[in-house]
């Protein structure tokens, strides 16, 4: 059975509109089940020129992508916010999403990907910015050694990954209630703010393995991406 998969580029308000023509350009070539782009409502503090622009913006990408399907919000509510209301109608197994700013830097075999996916009970998997060779601020390496390519993770990155859609719903269900603002904003905000708690610091590894075993964190050290230097806001 083929593992099914939505494409996912997720956009916002940006000055240089050319960079997620490279984004979509670096998606893997796979059968998926849809694929979507997401753009977030323009600032409200925006000036009326420039929300007028994202607005033709949004028009073009429907033009030019007429494959896709063009989601557009018309409040600014970030990245959580609009994965979570796709999550809501989507039924595939998983979702491969691409930030706008960014380009897949290697040729990525889906297939293979979700073998390795389904054999290590990945939940998600996260393409870093670089070559990484051992523990950063945003991953916190578990594994005895680094030579498997992937391997599991306290941290996660949202600017490229892959999620199980259960494991994406309980994310979801489970960190409700008082967050603070980039908490709000962004999914990986979440493990990186619990990493900084007090219980997480006193914390047994029994403990961190519990808390990890919501998200079955993993970084892919062979696939990587990279960041395009453009104007965001």
């Amino acid at each position: 059975k083929m593992i099914s998969c939505d494409l996912i580029i997720a956009g916002s308000f940006i000055r240089d509109q050319s960079m997620i023509w490279k984004a979509i350009a670096s998606a893997p070539e796979y059968d998926y089940l849809s694929k979507n782009i997401l753009i977030d409502g323009c600032p409200m503090n925006r000036p009326e020129a420039e929300k007028r622009s994202h607005l033709k913006y949004i028009k073009n990408l429907k033009l030019d992508f007429p494959d896709f399907n063009v989601i557009s919000f018309e409040e600014n509510i970030y990245l959580r916010s609009m994965i979570q209301e796709f999550e809501a109608v989507s039924d595939g197994d998983y979702a491969l999403v691409i930030q706008d700013d960014i380009i897949l830097q290697d040729k990525i075999n889906l297939e293979e990907i979700f073998d390795e996916c389904l054999a290590k009970d990945i939940g998600w998997l996260s393409f870093p910015n670089r070559q990484l060779h051992r523990s950063n601020e945003l991953y916190d390496f578990f594994a005895p050694s680094l030579v498997d390519p992937v391997i599991p993770s306290h941290g996660v990155g949202e600017r490229a990954f892959i999620v199980e859609r259960e494991c994406l719903q309980g994310i979801i269900k489970s960190f409700k209630g008082r967050q603070t603002k980039k908490e709000t904003k962004s999914i990986s905000a979440i493990y990186a703010w619990k990493k900084l708690s007090k219980d997480w610091l006193s914390g047994s590894d029994k403990y961190k393995s519990e808390y990890w075993n919501h998200w079955k964190a993993y970084v892919h050290l062979d696939i990587t991406h990279h960041h395009q230097q453009g104007k965001r806001a």
